[in-house]
């Protein structure tokens, strides 16, 4: 799966991704967080390591058939991506290491920067 929100994904990457799906089941690219993350309740927040966080990117790729099977399960919220779902199933999600300019073009900014990086 891939969304047109990321036009800006390497080839490689790409290859890579589908390289280890024949390894693992499912694979999802992503990044490492370079920003400080703070954890909110309803009193409080406070610092956590992002050694631990991994910005999700598209592409994500399951073996066949693992998609259709888990989209049959009752919806949940915290189901926020292709992966989220798949990993119901009680399937291990591997990550590849992705690309800081597989940037999500949400705001229009985005398309500014996006801009730049394909000239790069």
């Amino acid at each position: 799966m891939h969304d047109a929100a990321r036009p800006l994904i390497a080839a490689n990457t790409i290859d890579l991704a589908f390289e280890q799906v024949e390894v693992s089941k499912a694979v999802i690219v992503a990044r490492s967080c370079t920003d400080s993350v703070r954890m909110t309740t309803a009193d409080t927040n406070y610092a956590i390591d992002r050694n631990h966080i991994w910005l999700v990117q598209t592409p994500q790729i399951f073996e066949g058939g693992l998609l259709e099977t888990a989209y049959e399960q009752d919806e949940e919220a915290t189901f926020t991506d292709d992966a989220s779902v798949v990993e119901r199933l009680g399937i291990p999600i591997h990550i590849v290491i992705g690309d800081y300019k597989n940037i999500k073009i949400t705001y229009p900014e985005d398309l500014e920067i996006a801009q730049i990086y394909s000239k790069v």
